[in-house]
């Protein structure tokens, strides 16, 4: 979203390095559970949570859906544009592409997966031990909007 808006002149944002700074909204869940579970429950605890971050729990082909499913989808919107004769606007990156395309990967790779640990591996499983699963998730839902 600052990406976006600071594109527009809404915000002060237009700088792509800054965008290295929403890793912290990503690890800040995470790391308040981590000081909670240590706190609260001790290291092994802690260090189950974070196992959990390079768990595997679908086979390899799944993995493969979800890595090269947007790719695929890319592929099959292109086809459909070129067949039905549709016209598409590409969009051209001005100026220095690298610091953005930088910043999404240090963001995919750094936040995605500690914002996990933070709400999906600690507040959702303590949630679900008061509330129903789909009241938990509402919960969370609206923590992670907020």
């Amino acid at each position: 979203m600052p990406a976006v808006i600071g594109s527009h002149g809404i915000t002060p944002f237009t700088n792509p390095y800054f965008q290295f700074l929403l890793i912290f909204a990503a690890v800040g869940p995470a790391l308040a559970a981590v000081i909670v579970t240590q706190v609260a429950y001790g290291k092994a605890h802690v260090e189950h949570l974070l196992k959990a971050l390079i768990r595997w729990r679908a086979g390899l082909g799944w993995y493969l859906v979800a890595g090269l499913g947007p790719f695929a989808l890319l592929l099959v919107a292109q086809g459909v544009t070129k067949f039905f004769g549709l016209s598409a606007t590409y969009p051209t990156p001005q100026g220095d592409v690298f610091p953005l395309a930088l910043a999404a990967f240090a963001i995919s790779l750094f936040s995605n997966p500690w914002e996990e640990a933070g709400w999906r591996g600690f507040a959702l499983p303590h949630l679900q031990k008061r509330y129903t699963a789909l009241v938990a998730t509402f919960i969370v839902g609206m923590l992670w909007g907020l």
